[in-house]
């Protein structure tokens, strides 16, 4: 495919094939991490009463649950794409990957963070009237900016996962090869968001973004191993 526009309802399209596909092994994953999710609320309740240390490892571990589910989509909507065969063990292979991929998504929430902190300065009233005016600048030059960050640099867990890139390297090419393309990724962004709005259709979503992925980066000779 040439770098000169994608189709969001082709992208849309594979998500949800991918999805259909792939039904039985996407659904042991959910069902999976259902059942760590019921174990952490349970042990969530039995530590209770212990330091707050031990609540935020608990909470910690929650976090790394969902962030292995979303890993393990992107590893089977790109082995999809790539007509590979995806099977049962996609969900509990390349851990070597998993705490790289874990940072870039970090990386991905501090920005979000970042934005919608900044909005809330305006509420620090000890600060009046600075916080009003930092506020009010960083919700006309900040926010757009770190939406433009986060749509530039989305696929920089999926360079880790498919070519595996350092975080350094991934950012830079992500952040290269979707140069023009800021506009059409946020309006990818959000008719996902409605999609998901609608109806409980995230992992469809989420697997649709291997289509938009691959636009920008095909499949190379020396394809990687990991997947």
């Amino acid at each position: 495919m040439s770098k000169t526009e994608f189709s969001i309802w082709n992208a849309i399209k594979f998500g949800f094939k991918a999805f259909f596909y792939n039904f039985v092994t996407i659904l042991i994953g959910i069902l999976f991490l259902f059942v760590l999710g019921c174990f952490l609320d349970k042990l969530s309740d039995i530590i209770s009463g212990y330091p707050a240390i031990i609540t935020c490892i608990n909470m910690v571990l929650g976090w790394i649950v969902i962030f292995w589910f979303n890993f393990s989509l992107s590893r089977i909507a790109l082995m999809y794409y790539d007509h590979r065969s995806v099977s049962i063990s996609a969900l509990f292979s390349s851990w070597e990957l998993f705490f790289r991929y874990v940072s870039a998504e970090i990386f991905s929430w501090f920005v979000l963070l970042l934005a919608i902190v900044g909005v809330f300065i305006k509420d620090f009233d000890v600060l009046y009237p600075i916080n009003v005016i930092v506020s009010g600048l960083w919700a006309v030059i900040g926010v757009p900016l770190c939406i433009v960050i986060m749509v530039r640099t989305q696929y920089i867990s999926y360079l880790i996962i498919d070519r595996d890139s350092g975080i350094i390297e991934s950012v830079k090419d992500s952040w290269n090869m979707t140069r023009g393309y800021t506009w059409k990724l946020i309006k990818y962004n959000v008719i996902c968001g409605i999609i998901n709005i609608i109806g409980v259709t995230l992992p469809a979503t989420l697997l649709s973004r291997a289509y938009v992925y691959r636009f920008f980066f095909p499949v190379q000779s020396e394809q990687s191993d990991f997947l």
